[in-house]
């Protein structure tokens, strides 16, 4: 009997990119047919190329530059944070946190390479400096300096605001709150010579007086660290984000843009669709 399976050339030419398996390619297609973008995604360092540190929260240049492929291959377009509202195609939010200065020497070049675009937020406080807040994990990476940040915006990339020295918000005093965003986003404002339109919450994490704080220091949109799509909350003020590791496959990557989570493994799709198949046979 003749094999029925598509051969790899005919999935190639049906627009799956190199290196996604069958399956991921066909849960990718079908939410893009959903409608429910776009997605914002989290990333920080970028190790060189031919090399992964192994830490989790650096993505090595090799594979971010295939991330950024398999995105143009699928036709999925990348804005800037500030410009989600209009994009009603399908498309993501690349975002940075932090501000590693590896950021600038290889991820600019992937991304300028390519005519596409991302946001960068930056502790306005620990510009040229060094990210001692990842010590802990034996990581002390340097951060960009000024000049740096201006070629950022020179070609066309946004800068959000961090606070000042990436402190937890939330086991802040009223006073100490204020400086981490107020005299933080005025600081980095003066630095970069633009407004700061948007934020994200060092590690993540926020209360309803951190987000009061943040509203009242002028910014419009803060992102937040929990998965999900753009718009399953009504609060810009609490965007979420799907969490780029290092070590990512590419399949990963694209389940992680199909479903607008961080945890895409495949006893959890399992899980999933059982739970569809489930509720479809109960009704």
């Amino acid at each position: 009997m003749r094999d029925r399976r598509p051969s790899t050339s005919l999935w190639l030419r049906s627009g799956v990119a190199r290196g996604v398996d069958p399956a991921s390619h066909h849960l990718l297609r079908r939410a893009m047919d959903g409608r429910r973008w776009p997605v914002i995604l989290m990333y920080h360092a970028i190790d060189p190329p031919g090399r992964w540190s192994g830490w989790r929260w650096a993505v090595s240049d090799d594979d971010f530059r295939r991330q950024l492929d398999l995105l143009a291959r699928y036709a999925i377009r990348t804005v800037r944070l500030s410009d989600v509202v209009g994009a009603q195609d399908t498309s993501v939010v690349i975002t940075f946190d932090d501000g590693y200065a590896d950021n600038h020497r290889y991820a600019l070049s992937a991304l300028v390479e390519r005519g596409q675009v991302a946001t960068w937020f930056i502790p306005g406080d620990r510009v040229g400096r060094s990210a001692d807040w990842v010590a802990a994990e034996g990581e002390e990476r340097p951060l960009m300096d000024g000049s740096q940040l201006h070629d950022l915006l020179q070609a066309g990339m946004e800068i959000g605001g961090h606070g000042c020295t990436h402190r937890d918000l939330t086991t802040l005093s009223d006073g100490e709150l204020e400086r981490e965003v107020v005299i933080g986003r005025r600081a980095l404002e003066e630095r970069i010579g633009c407004a700061l339109p948007t934020f994200a919450y060092p590690f993540g994490l926020h209360d309803d007086r951190v987000r009061r704080a943040v509203a009242a220091a002028g910014y419009r949109y803060a992102c937040t660290t929990r998965p999900g799509w753009w718009g399953s909350d009504s609060d810009p003020l609490q965007l979420r984000r799907v969490a780029i590791f290092g070590g990512d496959s590419l399949s990963t990557f694209a389940r992680k843009l199909a479903f607008a989570d961080t945890e895409v493994s495949w006893r959890k799709m399992a899980r999933y669709y059982r739970r569809r198949l489930l509720d479809r046979l109960a009704r």
